[in-house]
């Protein structure tokens, strides 16, 4: 990944200086990551949960180190969701638990649990994206509160949205795994860098082409209900007709 001092404001670019040698295009600072290309809801959430499970199995084998694992992205109903496949990961569990906490809640939770990784659980920490940066305002916190020497296991959920590659906010999930591990799934990577670091691609033509994908489906009730000329909204009998039309266009190209 070549950085370009003239896309990044004098400030953080020191940042960058004083954690990483700037200097020709070197991309081995950049290389301890991988993209994982998956469509909208083909479940990254669900291999997200089971890459945490993973990460400790392999971290209680002594085969990585134990750095502290932070899921970023950039929606609340994307972190809400991740809560509910957590509590049904663990409520399927006999002997292991994931527990969440928000990334505000780091240092409480290292007061609580020296060591982050037991033989029974596994603590991740939590945050949205759009509430990072260099500098800490009202709801505003600065990465380098949470830094911890670049020793994490980053997790990504769309968290390149609406950001370009030379982006600060980039840069920052750079930092944060500099030492650690950048797992980042997406349903739209567009950028070399992130295609070049795709070890999985199951993007919206690969998830068809495997046979997946959306079904529609329309209901007898609601046909007989149109029919019928029962009480349907406007915007009702739209909905009714777009899944009409739309069935019969997967039809006439099946």
């Amino acid at each position: 990944m070549r950085l370009e001092a003239s896309k990044l404001n004098p400030r953080f670019l020191q940042l960058l200086r004083e954690r990483y040698d700037l200097k020709g295009d070197s991309y081995e600072p950049f290389i301890n990551r991988m993209n994982i290309w998956m469509a909208t809801g083909s479940g990254k959430t669900l291999v997200i949960v089971k890459l945490i499970d993973m990460l400790w199995t392999i971290i209680q084998h002594g085969e990585i180190p134990p750095h502290d694992i932070l899921f970023l992205t950039h929606r609340d109903d994307l972190i809400e969701q991740l809560h509910r496949h957590i509590d049904e990961f663990n409520a399927a569990q006999t002997n292991f638990r994931i527990s969440l906490y928000n990334l505000s809640e780091y240092d409480l939770a290292k007061r609580m649990y020296p060591s982050l990784f037991t033989q029974v659980e596994v603590t991740v920490f939590y945050y949205r994206v759009d509430n990072l940066s260099d500098e800490q305002k009202e709801k505003i916190i600065d990465f380098r509160t949470y830094e911890n020497d670049g020793q994490w296991y980053v997790l990504l959920d769309e968290a390149h949205r609406g950001d370009r590659a030379e982006s600060k906010r980039q840069h920052i999930y750079s930092m944060l795994s500099r030492n650690g591990f950048l797992f980042n799934f997406s349903a739209t990577f567009t950028g070399p860098h992130d295609i070049a670091t795709t070890v999985y691609n199951s993007n919206l033509s690969e998830y068809f082409t495997q046979g997946y994908g959306k079904r529609i489906v329309i209901l007898q009730q609601e046909l007989n209900a149109f029919r019928d000329k029962q009480d349907f909204t406007g915007e009702a009998k739209q909905i009714v007709v777009l899944k009409v039309l739309m069935c019969l266009t997967l039809m006439r190209h099946a």
